[in-house]
């Protein structure tokens, strides 16, 4: 069932005027379009990103969601959906470019630590090194001929 027959049995069932419903319609779109700009202002990373993208976004304004007809025959509705759209781009690709930064960041930082072998080497020539001398007794490693 098309979404503009679903607006015509309403009307027609409860009897109201088409623009009342529309209105009411259209209201609800630019509150979901405000509420996905706002969601995706407040997400931490891209994944949340995706993530709205798919269940916010996709449901009511691609081809096959439920608000996609309206938005293109409204003016107005068409270029709130674009500009919410290309802002999730343009976050998209900011959070990425972040994300990669930090991720390229801590390898190069990472290269100094030493491997676990490299840290016991240094343990036992620290241990070889350190002697303790108990008053006349032998002290570690040591033998007296």
């Amino acid at each position: 069932m098309n979404f503009n027959t679903t607006i015509k049995n309403i009307t027609k069932e409860f009897n109201l005027r088409q623009e009342d419903v529309l209105k009411v319609v259209y209201c609800d779109i630019e509150q979901a379009i405000l509420t996905f700009r706002e969601e995706i202002r407040l997400a931490e990373n891209t994944e949340t990103l995706k993530f709205l993208r798919r269940h916010l976004w996709d449901n009511l304004f691609t081809e096959s969601g439920a608000y996609y007809d309206l938005c293109k025959r409204s003016p107005m509705l068409k270029i709130l959906r674009f500009n919410a759209d290309t802002r999730y781009y343009d976050l998209l690709k900011q959070k990425t470019h972040k994300e990669d930064q930090q991720i390229n960041y801590q390898i190069v930082k990472s290269h100094g630590v030493n491997t676990r072998s490299q840290v016991m080497r240094a343990v036992v020539a620290e241990q070889r090194n350190t002697s303790i001398e108990m008053g006349e007794e032998l002290s570690e490693n040591e033998i007296i001929y």
